[in-house]
């Protein structure tokens, strides 16, 4: 049984690595966020084995029936708690990607609104529809691009231009 149960924990590791592993071959995903993920995603698998084995010899007193829940709840609560463990154990060393491209996007915005003396509410906005797009697609192209900063700029000036455009005219009256 616990051959078994090891090969369809290595299986399922596999299948999960695999996008972070795509990710990381098309330049979207650093390695360092790579090993993060592989890690939590075999982490998490390995638990949830643990806590289904455990669920079930819990619920098994229950019956059948039983046996079923308390493998699937001890499936679940041992992945994502062993899940969340390894990210809090991680992330004091490993920075997310999409942190470090939020940084520069956080970078350009703020020089782009000093430049366009942009409003509390023009700003807002600016981010809002920023936001509103597929971000984590976007934070892993801006990954992948050769000037990041280019990249931010690109995506955010638009938006920028827009919200100028929009403004108002002032009219100055030239008294004589």
């Amino acid at each position: 049984m616990l051959g078994s149960n090891s090969l369809t924990a290595a299986a399922t590791t596999l299948v999960l690595s695999s996008a972070h592993l795509a990710l990381l071959f098309r330049g979207e995903v650093s390695g360092t966020q790579a090993f993060k993920d592989v890690t939590t995603a075999a982490t998490s698998v390995a638990c949830g084995v643990a806590g289904w084995q455990v669920g079930v010899r819990m619920g098994a007193r229950l019956g059948p029936v039983g046996a079923a829940l308390g493998g699937v709840v001890g499936a679940l609560l041992a992945a994502n708690l062993s899940a969340a463990a390894v990210r809090a154990l991680m992330d004091p060393f490993i920075e997310d990607d999409a942190a470090k491209m939020i940084g520069i996007v956080e970078t350009v915005f703020q020089r782009l609104a000093f430049d366009y003396l942009l409003t509390d509410a023009e700003a807002a906005r600016v981010a809002r529809e920023f936001a509103s797009g597929n971000l984590p697609q976007t934070l892993r192209t801006m990954h992948a691009a050769t000037d990041r900063l280019a990249f931010a700029n690109a995506l955010l000036l638009p938006l920028v231009v827009q919200q100028v455009k929009n403004r108002k005219r002032v009219a100055l009256r030239l008294e004589s």
